[in-house]
């Protein structure tokens, strides 16, 4: 019976016998292996002690995701191990936690109060990026300029200073490689040759969560936003969309005034999960931002950039 029988068969008898009312399609079926017998066991941990809804199945779990179409018999053996959880279901999340609200439930007073309760996925689903394939030159003059600003914010990170974190500018003309030292920015573990580089800082920098924001592509001035929305959520916004916490494009966010940049920091760091996590946030294409501004605004270009830097 095994060998005939998809992932989909096994996901709709799992809806069927369990009442759900969501349509089949939208759940998900994870394959983990936890014991339930070990309370020490980590994961166990995890299930026992945490929200369902703030777990990474996948990161924390080490989940695999079923596909529909895959044959359960590839995916779980014949005989499974004994007192453990082989299968965990994804249901969607509920449309109240969504923070879209549906038109007909537009005079309700019930209104996202957090930006937690906005979110959907316990996952960051990044936009597929395109890598770059031209050779990069002096690129480890450049990874070592970036070493040492990372170092440096590595040592302040606790400091509540702005003097102790360090930000990188490239300026200059187009393809000079701006865009692609931004890219570069994630392969600094690639040189960190130091001494006096720590083991959390070299494992940070590993894997560390690269946010790219093109200020041009998807996450340009947008009027009525932009003019009206403080600088904490106008870069908070920003970084939700690049790094994946949301799905929607900046324009279609709803509940926008809940994206403040702390906020949105701590929902990633959540689903990263990391002792020590290294961001890199890359704003590209800073100057046409500025120049948007200052056309819709009529400011001085002077001020137009301090609207920027307020970010």
């Amino acid at each position: 019976m095994w060998t005939s029988m998809k992932i989909s068969h096994l996901r709709d008898g799992i809806k069927e016998k369990a009442s759900l009312s969501v349509p089949a399609h939208k759940i998900k079926l994870w394959k983990v292996a936890i014991p339930t017998k070990d309370m020490n066991d980590e994961k166990m941990k995890i299930l026992i002690n945490k929200s369902h809804e703030s777990i990474n199945v996948k990161e924390e779990l080490g989940g695999e995701l079923l596909e529909a179409e895959d044959s359960i018999s590839s995916k779980i053996e014949n005989v499974p191990a004994d007192n453990h959880i082989h299968i965990i279901v994804e249901p969607p999340s509920s449309p109240a936690t969504t923070g879209k609200r549906r038109h007909e439930d537009s005079d309700s007073d019930e209104e996202a109060k957090t930006l937690a309760s906005l979110l959907t996925s316990t996952i960051l689903q990044p936009p597929i990026m395109k890598i770059p394939s031209h050779k990069f030159y002096d690129r480890d003059q450049a990874l070592n300029s970036m070493l040492k600003v990372a170092r440096s914010n590595f040592k302040g990170r606790k400091s509540p200073d702005h003097k102790d974190h360090t930000f990188i500018l490239i300026p200059g003309g187009i393809g000079i490689g701006k865009t692609r030292m931004g890219w570069e920015s994630q392969c600094l573990s690639s040189i960190t040759t130091s001494s006096y580089d720590t083991p959390e800082f070299i494992e940070a920098l590993k894997d560390p969560c690269y946010i790219s924001i093109d200020l041009n592509n998807g996450n340009k001035y947008i009027r009525g936003f932009d003019d009206r929305a403080n600088e904490s959520v106008r870069i908070g916004a920003r970084v939700a969309v690049a790094s994946g916490l949301v799905s929607e494009n900046l324009p279609d966010l709803l509940n926008t005034n809940l994206f403040h940049f702390s906020d949105v920091i701590c929902e990633i760091l959540k689903r990263r999960s990391k002792k020590v996590e290294a961001i890199i946030i890359h704003l590209d294409e800073y100057q046409l931002y500025i120049n948007d501004f200052q056309k819709h605004k009529q400011q001085s270009w002077i001020d137009s950039r301090d609207f920027l830097k307020e970010c």
